[in-house]
């Protein structure tokens, strides 16, 4: 775990607290019982609770008050339109979506594969390397987080060069309808920007371009 940020901090001073108790106890009653001595520290037992709670716990056996974060672990099918347009019409690019979030915990990471319409593989692939959080008075949560976008082909089938580039994009999520995300991102290498709108169609992983 590389930090307690979106850690509720009331929860996890009533853990410590009761992971402190309980050592304490199980420490006395040993050497009461046994005249055994358990030198292990109360630090490290706190951190591993706090590393298997992060690692297995959250997702299995979900306490939602202990992170601020909703789980979104899975994958995302949807629909990007753009602000560029066709080379030579006023009709803005579309591309086919697969989004997955890796999660464990607080720590997220947003993997994005673009399709041109009816391919059946990615001409690129974007992967998030820092978010900050927001939520408002709408049930909403908003991931605002950097990207980096590689390609994985030369050309799209409108024409455009493919090209690796950093972008921003703010992923917004309700509790109201908590099957499905919106995107919208901002390019300021291509002077673009766009939305992206995604049903969750997975719990799992395949870490590529697929169709439901």
């Amino acid at each position: 775990m590389k930090n307690f940020n979106y850690y509720n901090s009331t929860w996890v001073v009533v853990i410590i607290v009761c992971l402190t108790s309980a050592i304490h106890f199980i420490r006395e009653t040993m050497f009461d019982l046994f005249g055994w001595h358990w030198n292990m520290g109360t630090g490290a037992v706190v951190l591993f609770f706090f590393f298997l709670y992060q690692k297995y716990i959250w997702s299995r056996f979900p306490i939602p008050s202990i992170i601020d974060l909703p789980n979104l672990k899975g994958g995302y099918y949807g629909k990007l339109v753009s602000s560029n347009k066709i080379l030579g019409t006023d009709i803005n690019i579309q591309k086919d979506c697969l989004f997955e979030i890796h999660q464990q915990g607080n720590e997220i990471i947003i993997v994005g594969f673009y399709a041109d319409e009816n391919a059946l593989t990615a001409t690129s692939r974007s992967e998030s390397h820092s978010y900050v959080v927001a939520s408002d008075e709408l049930h909403q949560i908003k991931f605002i987080y950097n990207y980096t976008n590689s390609p994985l082909i030369e050309k799209d089938m409108y024409g455009y060069p493919l090209n690796k580039h950093e972008g921003t994009s703010t992923l917004t999520w309700s509790k109201i309808n908590s099957e499905s995300i919106n995107i919208e991102y901002y390019n300021k290498e291509r002077n673009s920007m766009g939305r992206i709108d995604l049903i969750k169609i997975s719990e799992t992983y395949q870490n590529k371009f697929y169709r439901p």
